[in-house]
This record gives C-alpha cells, structure tokens and sequence, in this order.
C-alpha cells in the first residue's frame, strides 16, 4: 500500500516491487539469512523456469531436468521467447511444499494460514531435506477471481481469514488509513475523553449495566489463561473476574494513561494489530468510537488473535443517541456497528454461545441511556 506521485493511496504492491524478478526477490531472502536453492554443479535434478514470467508459464514436468543435455534442451526451448523473458536453472529442491499470504496489519506484517501442496502418489521421495527454502515469492496474489475458484489464496481467505474478503479489503483500507495517520484525530478526541472521565470512570461504571454485563460474563464463562482487554479502562473487568475467585494473567490496551497502569497505551485499532495471542480478548464499551472499516479490521485481528475466546459490547446507538453524541462531543466519531457484526458473520471454526440484549450505561455526559448487546464467540 502507497501514495502515488498525484498523492492517491494504491491498495496493491507498487511499480518498484512488481518490476522485481524472481533472482531478485531470493537475493533479497538471501540477504535476511533464508535459504534459496542453488544452482550446484553436478547436483542434479534441477529445475529450468523463466525468472520474470507469473502464472507459472511454460511450467510443466518437463521443467525437471535429470541431465546437462535436458537442462540444455530446457533452456533453448524457454528462450525462443527470450527477448521476453529470463531463464533460471536451479536445483530442484524435493521436500514438503507449503505457501502463505503476507499481508501488512497496521505496523504488524501477518502471515495467513499456509497452504500445503500434494503431489502426485508417483512423485519422487528421495533426497528429502529438513531444511527450508524459500523458492519464490509471488507479488500479486491470486485473490479476487471469480466467485468459487479454488486456485488457493482465494480459498484460504473465504475459508480461513475471518469476515472474508470484506475483511481483507477493510484490513487493508484500515492499515492505509493509521499509515496515514487518518485516525489520529479520532484518537486525540477520545484520548482527552477519557482522561476527563477518569477520576469518576468507576463510579459511572459501578452502577452500569456494562459491569452487570462482565459480572454475567465472568460467572458463566470460562477466562482461565490469558485475557487481553481491549480499551481496559481502570481494569473493571479484571477487578470482575478476581471476584468470581479467577486469576487471569490480564493484559491491556487502552487510550488513557489516567485509566490503568501497566497498559499499553495507544489506539485499540493499532495496537491489537501487533499484539500476541491470547487465550482470551474482551472489549466493552470501546468498539463504538471505531470507524467502519477500522471496526471490521480489529474484529478480523480478533478472532486472529484469540485462541478460545471473543467477548464483546456493541452498543446499538440510536440516530437520536448519535446525533446527540456529536452535539454534545463535536466531531468525535460514534457508530452503530450491530449490522457490521452481523454482516460479519461467525467465523468458520467458531460459534456464538451468547448474545445478550440490554441496558449498557447511562452516558455521563448526555444523561441518556444506552442499550446494545453482550457477544460470546468460542472455538467450536
């Protein structure tokens, strides 16, 4: 993702990248330590292929070569296309053969689930390595063909990255949006919110029924492990949690250095993106303040992230509640986001165990209340 010379973000790899052949992306691996197949003298088979050519062209079995005279005979015919193409000869390196998406997310570079490839039962099993060698790597991804394709990035994405395509472009549009410090605003917004409510955060949240909600959460669902607390605030769920007798290892993010120390102090939507995982990730009363496609962003890292457990609140705001939102705080940003969930739908390998409807808080600010629903997602 980058700005072109009129200042226009570009959601692709840039001119630069895409130039690059495949000699240059394995020196590039070399560089970093990796290991890329040689072309040693008298190993045999080796593999002939053209070094700047996509969509493995020209690639068939004939490609492997058990000879100088077959690589040879390879290599003449690749170049009655050479004013066209390169040509590399390469040892052909026998072993499990495994692929994965790299995608950046926020400030963090994330690798989706890998694809493992099977060869026909006839393929040669000699010569098997333990090593691992990096053969190519391929800038444009085959994403976005036409529906039903099982070319493989596509699959992986449908079946295993959660919310989908959707959630890939939003991803991608959301990490565009914090590199350009599109937030940063928001942030600011929400970061002097916060420090004024701090001193009386735990009286308004005593009385909320957030806290009923977590109290609820934390008597009929599991927590033991690790929990991460997104927008933890002055640590109310863990002080939950220690009263239904659980000693959760916590570990937070949030705005506000008035809220709760040791945290992480930034942007929810920036700082989940290179966090760890977790047994566990909560988020109540935070998820609201998020713009639509940072909202569909965090919730794909989520369930990227949780090993077990989802819990969240999404606040459904009324367009009066709204409206009286930006009148009372300016231009800090509140969303309904219901219908995003929704539209999100339960990720593969997951299931929805609760979905509980009710008062979350009256807003200290607005005097009015707010309902929304309390949200449990579990590894099926």
């Amino acid at each position: 993702m980058f700005m072109n010379h009129m200042g226009v973000p570009i959601l692709t790899n840039p001119s630069w990248f895409l130039v690059k052949d495949k000699v240059d992306l394995q020196n590039a691996a070399r560089k970093v330590g990796l290991r890329v197949p040689q072309d040693t003298p008298g190993r045999y088979p080796k593999i002939a292929e053209y070094a700047d050519a996509c969509g493995a062209l020209k690639l068939d079995y004939d490609s492997i070569c058990h000879t100088n005279d077959e690589v040879q005979k390879r290599i003449a015919y690749l170049q009655e296309d050479q004013e066209r193409f390169g040509v590399m000869v390469q040892d052909y390196i026998i072993g499990t053969e495994c692929s994965a998406m790299v995608i950046e997310m926020g400030d963090a570079v994330v690798a989706l689930n890998h694809l493992r490839y099977v060869f026909p039962s006839d393929t040669p099993a000699e010569r098997y390595t333990s090593d691992v060698y990096v053969i190519e790597v391929n800038g444009i991804p085959v994403v976005f063909y036409p529906v039903g394709n099982r070319l493989g990035d596509d699959l992986v994405i449908e079946q295993t990255l959660s919310g989908g395509h959707g959630a890939l472009m939003d991803v991608m549009l959301a990490t565009k949006l914090m590199q350009q410090h599109k937030n940063k605003g928001q942030c600011r917004k929400l970061t002097t919110l916060f420090d004024t409510m701090a001193p009386r955060y735990n009286e308004v949240w005593e009385t909320s029924g957030l806290r009923d909600l977590q109290i609820f959460f934390a008597a009929n669902c599991d927590f033991h492990g690790s929990v991460l607390d997104l927008g933890c605030s002055t640590g109310g769920f863990a002080e939950v949690l220690n009263e239904q007798g659980l000693r959760s290892k916590m570990y937070g993010i949030g705005l506000s250095s008035g809220m709760q120390q040791p945290i992480r102090i930034g942007p929810v939507e920036g700082l989940v993106m290179t966090a760890d995982e977790v047994d566990h990730i909560v988020c109540f009363g935070v998820l609201n303040f998020l713009h639509p496609i940072l909202f569909n962003a965090v919730f794909a890292r989520m369930f990227m992230l949780a090993r077990r457990s989802i819990t969240v609140s999404i606040d459904d705001l009324t367009p009066d509640l709204i409206k009286l939102h930006a009148a009372a705080h300016g231009e800090l940003l509140s969303v309904n986001h219901v219908k995003a969930v929704e539209d999100f739908g339960v990720p593969t390998g997951w299931k929805l165990v609760h979905k509980k409807q009710g008062k979350m808080f009256t807003s200290p600010s607005m005097g009015v209340d707010v309902h929304g629903y309390g949200m449990r997602f579990e590894r099926a």
